[in-house]
């Protein structure tokens, strides 16, 4: 701010001093020029009337042109003939510095036979400039101090206000954290009670189809043991014993999804074993899983629970509809970005995603949009399947 300002002070001091030393030296020419014709015109009517001799005849010129050597203003009067000598007025006259000159010519008979220069004195303008320029610096000065004096003081002040709206934006950004931080510890909370309600229904489920179901086609199983022993051999008895394999069956598949409901959900700290016990549990001679696990330290229980159960569904997806043979799962932290993530990829026959509901995938995608996370599958018929979910790998 401080160029400016000197700026404006020069630009005040020198602009109305120059303008004034401009147009004074100019009307100073001038007025030399206009005394240097009419000096010029009184030697020439003795040029006329002494052609040859009139140069010669220093009384007559210099009584002549008395009253413009005698003027005030009037520093110097030269007469030089026409060859540019100087011709003799008597007397030296002292030229001072930076005059102001006029000239004029001198005719005899429509020649020209010399010429007049009177130099005007210009010291009093000289003298007034800079008087001029030293009061209009003094003011551009004052002026300029003012100024930039004014400017600082607008600057601090805004400088308060911009402080003050600081201190106001922190203010609101430590409320909104504040209230960021119980709105995040209150969804924590509801989450994980919603996790573990969601883990009694499945528990209750699960109890409800050993208990139930599977007590029932426990009993069923054996009335038709009883109802085949007393069959005799025919296809009577083959049809019931056809009847007694499909009952096996299905009290294995209730067996099966009540052990996989009632599955526990891992502890944060073992999620990493949690996971490898259950590919180890899906994989058999005909469906083999390719397991790749990095760092899974610090877990939130949240996040464990629903990667858990979103690659449970996922590897069951694949060994039940996606008649693949074999499954890749790649789950790890990204540390630089703090996410869980969790890769389950099969070679099976495939499917529309945008076509086909069900499969588990809308749970899949509720438990990571849940946590603050995404689904995302992608898939074509004939080309296999992938699925990929990115959790927070510190909690919703």
């Amino acid at each position: 701010m401080i160029a400016p300002t000197v700026l404006a002070a020069a630009l005040i001091g020198t602009s109305a001093p120059t303008a004034y030393y401009l147009l004074a030296r100019r009307s100073l020419v001038r007025e030399a020029e206009l005394t240097a014709r009419r000096a010029a015109a009184m030697v020439t009517s003795i040029a006329q009337e002494r052609p040859d001799l009139w140069r010669y005849d220093t009384l007559k010129l210099l009584g002549d042109l008395r009253e413009y050597v005698d003027q005030p203003d009037v520093a110097a009067v030269v007469l030089l003939d026409e060859l540019g000598r100087d011709v003799p007025l008597g007397g030296a006259s002292h030229v001072p510095e930076s005059p102001a000159w006029g000239t004029a010519p001198v005719f005899s008979h429509d020649r020209r036979v010399g010429t007049v220069g009177v130099a005007l004195d210009g010291r009093s303008v000289d003298r007034l400039a800079l008087a001029m320029l030293a009061v209009f610096l003094a003011l551009g000065i004052a002026l300029s101090r003012e100024v930039y004096r004014r400017g600082v003081r607008t600057v601090e002040e805004a400088e308060a206000r911009i402080r003050e709206l600081v201190r106001s934006l922190e203010t609101a950004r430590l409320a909104l954290k504040a209230e960021l931080g119980d709105a995040q510890s209150h969804l924590e909370e509801v989450m994980g009670h919603s996790l573990e309600l969601r883990e009694a229904e499945r528990t209750r489920i699960a109890r409800d189809l050993h208990d139930g179901v599977g007590q029932v086609l426990c009993g069923l199983r054996l009335r038709l043991d009883l109802l085949a022993q007393d069959l005799p051999e025919g296809e009577l008895r083959s049809q019931a014993q056809e009847t007694i394999r499909l009952v096996e069956a299905a009290t294995n598949e209730v067996r099966r999804a009540s052990m996989t409901l009632a599955a526990p959900p891992p502890e944060h700290r073992d999620l990493r074993g949690a996971i490898e016990t259950m590919c180890e549990r899906v994989a058999t001679d005909q469906f083999s899983v390719r397991l790749d696990v990095g760092s899974l330290d610090g877990v939130p229980a949240p996040v464990a629970t629903a990667c858990y159960r979103i690659l449970q569904e996922a590897l069951a997806n694949a060994a039940r509809h996606a008649s693949a043979q074999s499954v890749d799962v790649e789950v790890g932290l990204d540390a630089e970005r703090g996410e869980l993530f969790l890769t389950v990829r099969d070679e099976g026959r495939g499917f529309d995603p945008a076509a086909v509901r069900g499969l588990g995938l809308d749970g899949m995608q509720a438990r990571a949009l849940a946590l603050g996370g995404r689904l995302d599958v992608q898939s074509s018929p004939g080309a296999g399947c992938t699925i990929r979910a990115i959790l927070p790998g510190s909690g919703p």
